[in-house]
Order: structure tokens, then sequence, then C-alpha cells
């Protein structure tokens, strides 16, 4: 089956971007809507492990903001390339691919994504591939992959409000 997946960009300023990003928005390319911590009674107001993270109106709120922190310098191969780990200003926790039996530990296609303490697995590193890069007027775009199953993080209804975001 094909999906279209939509790529992400960091939104910086217009000289471009530096590795590691403090307090980024990341918004998805096609629906222009930020990767966002829900924030509900069920979340503990977006602080407990196991939130969701959707896309949502951009609002420049905490847990919008991410910190993008390299966890492994891989060089130029493309075989191991740079590992970063994405943490929420909001909570201090990090973008994580649930690893259980029901997302066949991580590895899973449309495996929802959440927050989760950070703890330095496969499951919490991602790889930014580099699309297009800044320019004056336009921010760099990335593909934003899991470092654990290779997929791409992605919207599975692309321009709707408080979808979850999945690989």
């Amino acid at each position: 089956m094909y999906r279209r997946l939509l790529p992400f960009f960091l939104a910086v300023s217009t000289v471009g971007i530096t590795m590691p990003a403090w307090g980024r928005q990341i918004k998805n390319v096609g629906s222009q809507l930020c990767v966002d911590v829900a924030m509900d009674a069920s979340t503990n107001n977006g602080l407990a492990d196991g939130a969701p993270v959707q896309q949502y109106p951009c609002h420049g709120g905490d847990n919008q903001q991410w910190t993008v922190q390299l966890t492994f310098a891989g060089g130029i191969d493309v075989e191991f390339p740079d590992i970063y780990k994405i943490i929420s200003q909001y909570s201090n926790k990090c973008l994580d691919v649930p690893i259980e039996a029901a997302t066949n530990y991580g590895l899973a296609d449309q495996a929802q994504m959440q927050q989760y303490t950070c703890n330095g697995g496969f499951n919490q590193g991602w790889i930014f591939e580099q699309l297009y890069a800044a320019t004056a007027t336009t921010p760099a775009i990335y593909l934003i992959k899991n470092q654990g199953s290779g997929k791409c993080l992605d919207v599975p209804s692309g321009t709707a409000n408080q979808v979850r975001l999945q690989q």
C-alpha cells in the first residue's frame, strides 16, 4: 500500500538551523500544524508518561517546544547517521515509539507516538534526513526517522487537528 509521507520542518530563524536546537517548534509541512503533547486530565496535563503526541494548531506553548539533542555523532557515512533525541520542553520527556506487544515492540507500521521518560532506547532515537536546506525565507525541511524501526514520523490524515502522530 502506498502512503504519502508528510515531512516536517523545524521552525527556525531565517539564518538556518544548527543542532542541537532548543525551544523549537516542529511543524508538519502539509498541515502547518505543530507537534504537540496533548494536555488534559488523562495525561496529567501533559506531564505523564504515555501522553499522546499529536499535531495541533501552533500557539507557542511549552508543550509545542522541543529540544533536539545529539546523542550519537555518526559522521558523514550514511550507514552511521547522527542520532538525536527530541525532548519536550514542557515535560522534559522524549518523543517515543511505544515498546510493547501491540506495536510489535516498536517496529509496527502506524505505531502511535507518545512522550516517555528519556531512557536512551532506540525507540527514542531520531534521524533527521534533510530534504531541503534553509534559505533566507524558508526553514530546513526534514524527514524524521525513528532509529529503532527506520520508519518516518507521519500523520495518518494529513491536515486534521488533534491527530496523533505515528510511524
